[in-house]
């Protein structure tokens, strides 16, 4: 299998099913363009959304179809993923909260749906 490195910024993660999504920045014909890559591993450490990683490990891809929203025609695409990977983080997300966050922010009980 062909090996790849590639840097990535986390768009979402599941520790249950064992993978993380993130896109790459590259340029194209002078624009700058987005991929969309699987990760799979079963170690996804402390990384969380929005962190840069970078990525090492085995290239796989298959093509595959799907309909956008509001569209009636299926598009054909390539699915990339990695496996067998080695993963560094580079730079980590730190959260910004904004008054109109803080004001609409709920408690833990209306959360819950409390009864009373």
């Amino acid at each position: 299998m062909a090996q790849i490195t590639t840097v990535l910024e986390v768009s979402a993660l599941s520790t249950q099913h064992g993978y993380i999504k993130g896109w790459e920045t590259f340029q194209f014909k002078g624009e700058k363009r987005n991929r969309l890559w699987t990760v799979w591993t079963k170690d996804i450490g402390n990384i969380t959304e929005g962190d840069v990683i970078t990525v090492n490990g085995e290239l796989s891809t298959k093509t595959s179809t799907y309909v956008p929203k509001n569209a009636t025609e299926a598009k054909q695409i390539v699915e990339h993923s990695i496996n067998d990977v080695a993963i560094s983080v580079m730079s980590r997300t730190t959260q910004v909260r904004n008054a109109a966050d803080i004001l609409t922010q709920k408690t833990e009980a209306e959360t819950i749906d409390m009864p009373f």
